[in-house]
């Protein structure tokens, strides 16, 4: 019985991941062409639109977005966008946090985390796996250390929380960023075997 539900884990953590990537694709891929397909066949003269055509249309709006966007009036229109949104109560917020993170991910030259670290916690030397982007201390208040912002993934789920934590606290850990996050992610199950 231990086996059937080992084996039943194992494959729970094999199909979950591709699953929620589809379902994520499939929402977004139908809600296109339900938006855009109905604008479309209101638009078009009858028997004109054809399935798909919504779809296509919502993969043209994205491309011409960043065409526009690199093109010589895309750095003011995106300006004048990000400050008449950003001064939104809420929504202003979350709208400029989205867009750091994405261009901070997606940029010409993409920078994310550098480096992986180990934050003990001081008790009985227990410590935490953090990722790392930038290594500059940032002074937070007048009064206390500098502090190096470091992201602890979560097991388990896509979220996490972000700590400011002493430079003098972190230890460098000879791991990469990816056998990190694997590391974390699966709560410690699925590490590589070493000497």
């Amino acid at each position: 019985m231990q086996r059937v539900g080992a084996l039943f884990l194992l494959g729970l953590a094999t199909l979950l991941p591709a699953m929620l990537i589809g379902y994520l694709l499939f929402r977004f891929l139908a809600g296109a062409e339900r938006m855009l397909g109905q604008v479309l066949a209101t638009l078009l003269p009858a028997n004109w639109y054809l399935p798909g055509m919504g779809l296509l249309a919502g993969l043209l709006l994205i491309l011409m977005a960043g065409l526009l966007a690199r093109s010589w009036i895309g750095p003011p229109v995106g300006r004048w966008l990000s400050h008449r949104v950003g001064r939104l109560p809420i929504l202003g917020r979350l709208y400029l946090a989205l867009r750091a993170v994405i261009r901070r991910f997606s940029g010409e030259n993409p920078v994310a985390f550098t480096s992986v670290v180990l934050v003990l916690d001081g008790a009985g030397g227990r410590g935490r796996i953090g990722l790392v982007a930038e290594r500059q201390p940032m002074q937070l208040s007048p009064e206390g250390p500098a502090r190096v912002p470091v992201y602890f993934p979560a097991p388990f789920q896509p979220g996490g929380d972000l700590e400011f934590v002493p430079a003098d606290h972190l230890q460098e850990v000879e791991m990469s960023v990816d056998q990190a996050l694997t590391l974390v992610l699966s709560a410690g199950l699925a590490r590589e075997s070493g000497p």
